[in-house]
């Protein structure tokens, strides 16, 4: 069982480059850091939190508001 395992394995790994693991790897943190972000505005009160809401959907679902364009800053 462990060969087919490290068979397995070193055949995943050649699969990408050191350079493409590495920008999936970065990818996929980047991700969970911007889940995270958007969990905690959602789910705890801030005054961050709050001036994102009525900057962005004036209190409104996200899904809902209208798009109005990046910030300028």
């Amino acid at each position: 069982m462990k060969n087919v395992v490290n068979k397995i394995q070193n055949w995943k790994d050649k699969l990408l480059s050191y350079g493409g693991r590495v920008v999936l790897i970065s990818h996929g943190l980047q991700d969970a850091l911007f889940y995270k972000l958007w969990w905690n505005l959602r789910s705890k009160p801030s005054l961050w939190g709050s001036f994102m809401a009525n900057k962005y959907y004036n209190k409104l679902h996200p899904v809902i508001a209208k798009c109005r364009g990046a910030s300028t800053i």
